[in-house]
């Protein structure tokens, strides 16, 4: 578990003791991906926002889906990351590429480095926007900034069927 300062879960279970009860609920809502849409899909997502995707993932892979999928996922730095060994096997199963994002990367770092947003507005989408969808789950701030930039970039609010933060 990651404990971030100030963050509402982070400081509630700071208090809980070594064996202590936690109360659980959920999972609530959807988040689906309508199985006739066969058209090219960007998933833009930061930390627990791959959740949701993770599993449209799986399901393209076990459909053997041949829609284009690109993933642009946004960390706080490389060890944040995961599922990366798994996004190298879904490239075996139908087109899907991923571009990684780290906000403050290690020396030597060699991917892409800054906010996903940044990768949005400046170098080539992987889909024209009027042929595919985009789906945009993670920190709120993201999704607003995201779902703007894409606007601008000429996606119509129809193909950003599906926007939030994980818990929406």
């Amino acid at each position: 578990i990651k404990f971030m300062p100030g963050g509402v879960a982070s400081n509630f279970l700071n208090k809980i003791e070594e064996g202590g009860t936690v109360p659980f609920s959920g999972p609530y809502g959807t988040f689906t991906l309508d199985p006739t849409y066969t058209g090219p899909l960007l998933f833009i997502v930061t930390g627990t926002g791959l959740a949701p995707i993770w599993s449209i993932l799986q399901d393209l892979a076990k459909r053997r889906k041949k829609q284009p999928v690109h993933l642009l996922m946004g960390v706080t730095n490389e060890r944040d990351a995961f599922y990366l060994e798994e996004f190298a096997k879904l490239g075996k199963h139908y087109p899907f590429t991923y571009t990684l994002c780290v906000e403050k990367p290690s020396t030597g770092y060699a991917g892409a480095k800054g906010f996903v947003t940044e990768h949005i507005s400046s170098p080539p989408l992987p889909f024209n926007p009027k042929e595919a969808w985009a789906f945009i789950v993670g920190n709120p701030v993201m999704v607003k900034a995201t779902q703007d930039l894409l606007k601008k970039r000429g996606w119509a609010p129809e193909q950003i069927p599906r926007i939030g933060t994980p818990s929406s």
